[in-house]
């Protein structure tokens, strides 16, 4: 989340990201099933400056050793949710008065945060032709100083 918005002033504390208070703080979508479920920045995002001045917040978002996501309380804010565990399932609706959509359906994306083995970008023929002309204009800037220099010594 951090590299996608390109804040770097933040670390792990006692397993939770502390951090300085963003104004643009994501919404988290988690799939769940088939239906996507919207965590608000106001609902994972903590101000715990000691004035409330938005000098310091935390995630309530922790890391774990384990190959899976513990989801609290930012999860279910704002929504009703029944959990039938003779089905082992869970069912997610919007509060009344929410800002919160009617869940969306949708399908895993093909795009995630990070990758182990990232696509190169294709580069244009235009890239290569400014890079070599960049390059010889370069080359010849130096042979010119060097010259100058040379005659300017032996004159």
């Amino acid at each position: 989340m951090f590299n996608e918005m390109g804040g770097d002033e933040y670390e792990l504390s006692a397993g939770y990201v502390v951090t300085k208070c963003y104004d643009d703080f994501p919404t988290i979508h988690i799939l769940f099933s088939d239906k996507w479920i919207a965590i608000d920045p106001r609902d994972y995002v903590v101000d715990i400056s000691d004035n409330q001045d938005r000098s310091m917040c935390v995630l309530l978002m922790s890391e774990g050793e384990q190959p899976f996501f513990i989801m609290g309380l930012p999860l279910y804010m704002d929504y009703y949710t029944v959990h039938d565990d003779d089905n082992n399932r869970i069912g997610f609706a919007p509060k009344i008065g929410s800002s919160k959509t009617t869940l969306v359906s949708g399908t895993k994306p093909a795009r995630i945060f990070e990758s182990l083995n990232p696509n190169d970008y294709p580069v244009s023929n235009y890239s290569w032709y400014a890079s070599a002309l960049l390059m010889f204009l370069f080359i010849i800037g130096w042979c010119c100083a060097i010259v100058y220099s040379l005659r300017k010594r032996s004159g």
